[in-house]
């Protein structure tokens, strides 16, 4: 059961959203790839309706599941996210990529995308963190991946 404080809504997510309530934090953690490749749009822009500062996760290209049917390169979700204005901050991976407590696919794939002109990007550049430019960077592949591959 659903502690009653949660007011939890089911949604067809390869819809656009409607109506939504504006939070400080949105975090999509390997749902993306379960959605039919023609929402990724939408879906992306339904997420930055909710907030500035977006946690996402997807698997990447030929990375294999179950029922994945839109996996991307990370670089295809950093352009979405772009065309809205938000920069790639790599502040998981870095952290977390060698930490064997936590499943490969969140070490390769989480990045956090920050809207540009808001308090929340300000304050990261303040903190000495850069947005990710690097492509090659980006679309790096965790080593476990690449053995079980």
């Amino acid at each position: 059961m659903l502690d009653e404080r949660i007011n939890f809504i089911s949604i067809d997510l390869n819809k656009p959203i409607e109506d939504l309530i504006k939070a400080d934090l949105v975090s999509s953690l390997e749902v993306a790839e379960h959605l039919k490749p023609s929402s990724s749009e939408n879906f992306i822009h339904s997420l930055s309706k909710i907030s500035d500062v977006i946690v996402f996760s997807a698997a990447f290209e030929n990375q294999g599941g179950e029922n994945h049917i839109n996996e991307r390169r990370h670089t295809y979700w950093s352009e979405l996210f772009k065309n809205l204005n938000y920069d790639t901050f790599d502040l998981i991976r870095p952290n977390f990529w060698n930490n064997r407590d936590v499943c490969w696919w969140y070490r390769q794939n989480t990045f956090v995308y920050v809207k540009k002109g808001t308090y929340d990007h300000g304050r990261l550049i303040d903190l000495g963190e850069k947005p990710l430019d690097l492509t090659v960077l980006r679309d790096s592949i965790h080593p476990d991946l690449y053995k079980l591959r």
